[in-house]
């Protein structure tokens, strides 16, 4: 018994060298791929406004983690049916069955690797590929600018229901000066309350809003006629202006750009939000829950349907592989989709096809045990 055991420890991690050889290559040439679509779709207009070498691999860097978070569960899928097509055509799996031992104890290391991966997915999609789009899209904004840094928004227009407050901004930035701002209040009936016209805003923190060489005017009741001439000022404060530049960025940009740590600040932060915005916000969030379980499920559909003697057979399983996997990212999509027009919660959207597909694929492992 004690010698069975030490061969099947061994065994595992010579199944596993097996299958880790082929999922690096996999996820390697993924990569490549990718890179080289980049190049195709964006190096010319980085040639044709001379952007700076440095410049050009930043972008494509930051391109990569978007791209491949959503091939490793197809590069898990690929790196387990060809290890374990390699095997049975050598017989191997029948020498492992024939000893008594377990196919499925014996891939530990395997599952170990796609848990591992699952939660490397999830903090991705949590943290680096929102912060990646975010970066490639400011490297395409500096295209064809001389000036470097980075400008994040041009006439933004922000409106903050808690505070009754309507935000423009000629020039937006999250950290610096923000120019030709306008902040307009407006009293509980829709009536404009007061205006402020200021060149130049800045956050100050704790101090609130820093405006320099603007104008505040205040309206009458109903909001048209301006009760005295605008006051001007060279520089002032308004410490009652609550709203961060935090706030106003991550409010007004793509769900799929923010961090979840975001969205749920948003969440919690915005009473009165409208209900599709709601909807959208935990959709994305429980896609980013369940999503990364498509790497536990390629394993349990590629081991068992690529231990086939016949090849006939191998290519039919192989198929019938890869449809499956695709079908869990359309799946969950669309039942995501569905839980964004109200007609499920988005919880039970993420969690239904997720939870279907691993009890089929792990059914299926079973039966190959």
């Amino acid at each position: 018994m004690e010698k069975q055991s030490r061969f099947s420890a061994r065994l595992s991690i010579y199944l596993w060298l097996r299958f880790f050889v082929p999922l690096a290559c996999c996820l390697i040439s993924f990569a490549l791929l990718f890179l080289i679509t980049d190049c195709f779709d964006v190096l010319q207009d980085f040639l044709d406004h001379d952007a700076p070498f440095s410049m050009m691999m930043e972008f494509f860097y930051h391109m990569q983690p978007q791209r491949l978070v959503t091939v490793i569960p197809m590069a898990f899928l690929l790196a387990s049916m060809y290890t374990f097509a390699g095997l049975s055509r050598h017989n191997e799996v029948v020498a492992i069955c024939a000893s008594g031992i377990s196919l499925v104890r014996t891939c530990v290391y395997i599952w170990l690797t796609a848990i591992a991966a699952g939660f490397g997915m999830k903090y991705a999609l949590d943290n680096v590929v929102p912060n990646s789009i975010e970066m490639a899209e400011r490297i395409e904004d500096q295209l064809g600018s001389h000036d470097l840094k980075v400008v994040e928004s041009k006439v933004l227009a922000y409106r903050s229901k808690e505070t009754s407050r309507d935000w423009i901004f000629g020039t937006f930035s999250l950290e610096g000066e923000k120019r030709d701002v306008v902040v307009t209040q407006f009293r509980p009936d829709k009536t404009i309350n007061w205006e402020i016209r200021a060149d130049v805003a800045l956050y100050t923190g704790g101090s609130g809003w820093l405006f320099e060489k603007g104008q505040v005017s205040y309206y009458d009741a109903q909001g048209e006629l301006l009760i005295k001439a605008p006051e001007s000022f060279e520089s002032r404060r308004f410490s009652e202006l609550s709203e961060k530049p935090e706030g106003i960025r991550n409010s007004l940009s793509p769900v799929q750009m923010l961090r979840t740590d975001d969205i749920y600040t948003i969440l919690e932060n915005s009473k009165g939000m409208a209900e599709f915005t709601v909807l959208n916000c935990y959709t994305t969030i429980y896609y980013r829950w369940f999503f990364p379980f498509g790497c536990i499920i390629a394993v349990l559909f590629g081991i068992p349907l690529s231990i086939n003697t016949g090849r006939g057979g191998m290519f039919a399983n192989l198929g019938v592989a890869v449809i499956t996997v695709l079908s869990f990212y359309g799946v969950l999509q669309g039942f995501l989709v569905a839980a964004q027009k109200g007609l499920l919660s988005p919880f039970l959207a993420g969690l239904i096809p997720t939870l279907a597909y691993l009890c089929v694929g792990g059914f299926i492992m079973y039966k190959k045990r």
